[in-house]
């Protein structure tokens, strides 16, 4: 068996390590019988967390991964240049595993936030791509740094090139041709996920026109926004059919108020909007943008949480029947077991003050107004989407939205 080496050893190992940090989780939902789709949104999540944290910290974010790049950049050359030692190629083995792990680990997401960017996000992003290029461009840079052989090479290559020894053209160059390839292609990928990207890094991209207090598309909030949390009743034949990991989460009525009680507004009717997540989304992070939005304008928003994954045994699966452009899906009609009843619980609660510590929170906050399921939004995201009819049916069968009716769907 042909001996392998321990840079051969630290590549194989490094990228499989970071292949499976990109990969694995991806990997593993798909084993445990989640659809490539479900299992990849998983994955958006993470890109989104990445482009939440950034936002507010863009230009000490550029700067910093800028001087992290060029200190390692740095340090790498030194540890390279300095006398061989036992502890400087320990050193150096440490840097090239975490240059290989680093460096697959960025390839993998940003291959999986292109595809998510084509169908998804739509190029709505600078942080991410920004964060994506300077990673994949700091750990290429920390390959080809701390690699010995190459940079001698290279520089051989270069001086013979030079002095036109044409003899030594093409065997250098074949013989170099990976090596080059990886010393190119890599930074230039960092470079174009990087540079597009910059300016509004930097934050000297031109700003948009102010928009007015009052005007269409102003997100200064008017309102402090508070929320008044609760537990869902959860129905014993939705719970009999949600699977184990589903049973043990905690499923929480979300109500968004606005604090029209410290400004002393008084005698406003408050409009009602609810909203529902899509499939798995459970936390509200996701959408809280909007929902502050909508809430900061003096409208109470309701966010329901309902379960996404079930284990629905086939003796209480009816026979698939499309019709108008639906379908019997069982799954959804054990969400509306208990999203519908959810809903008409807060209509009694605050119009007939059935759970009086509930309605005593939002009283604190809203102080003396009224609020009117009349004038009605309801939104959703995906899944959250396409219950938007079922429950608009549902709304209308009980009176409301007959001032105001406004649905707002995005699939």
């Amino acid at each position: 068996m042909k001996y392998i080496s321990r840079k051969t050893y630290l590549f194989i190992i490094g990228t499989i390590f970071g292949f499976l940090l990109s990969f694995g989780m991806i990997i593993f939902r798909v084993l445990k019988g989640s659809s490539i789709y479900s299992a990849m949104f998983f994955e958006a999540w993470q890109i989104l967390d990445i482009a939440l944290f950034i936002r507010p910290i863009h230009q000490i974010f550029l700067i910093s991964s800028l001087i992290i790049c060029l200190g390692v950049c740095i340090l790498t050359f030194y540890l390279i240049s300095s006398k061989p030692s036992e502890l400087n190629n320990k050193l150096i083995e440490i840097l090239q595993f975490i240059g290989y792990v680093g460096l697959t680990y960025s390839l993998g997401e940003t291959l999986q936030y292109i595809l998510m960017n084509k169908l998804f996000y739509q190029g709505v992003f600078n942080t991410v791509p920004y964060f994506l290029g300077i990673s994949i461009f700091t750990f290429s840079m920390i390959i080809l740094l701390s690699n010995r052989d190459l940079i001698k090479n290279i520089i051989d290559l270069s001086k013979k090139l030079t002095n036109n020894k044409n003899e030594y053209k093409t065997l250098e160059f074949k013989r170099n041709f990976p090596s080059l390839i990886q010393m190119i292609v890599f930074p230039i990928i960092g470079m174009l996920l990087m540079v597009p990207n910059f300016t509004a890094m930097a934050g000297i991209l031109p700003s948009p026109p102010e928009i007015n207090e009052g005007e269409f598309g102003n997100l200064i909030e008017e309102y402090q926004i508070y929320e008044v949390n609760y537990n869902s009743i959860i129905p014993n034949e939705t719970f009999e059919v949600m699977t184990p990991e589903e049973r043990e989460r905690e499923w929480v009525v979300r109500i968004y108020v606005p604090g029209l009680a410290e400004k002393e507004v008084e005698n406003k009717t408050i409009p009602v909007a609810i909203f529902m997540h899509g499939f798995a989304e459970y936390k509200p992070d996701q959408f809280l943008d909007m929902i502050h939005s909508i809430t900061s304008k003096g409208n109470i928003c309701i966010f329901i949480h309902y379960p996404s994954y079930f284990d629905i045994p086939d003796s209480k699966r009816p026979e698939l029947v499309n019709e108008k452009g639906g379908e019997n899906w069982p799954e959804m009609i054990y969400r509306y077991k208990l999203i519908i009843p959810e809903l008409f619980r807060i209509e009694n609660i605050i119009n007939n003050n059935s759970e009086p510590e509930i309605l005593s929170q939002i009283e604190t906050y809203i102080g003396a107004n009224n609020i009117s399921f009349s004038h009605l939004w309801m939104g959703g995201m995906s899944l959250g989407a396409g219950m938007l009819t079922t429950l608009a049916t549902h709304a209308t069968d009980r009176g409301w939205g007959t001032s105001t009716f406004i649905i707002d769907g995005e699939v």
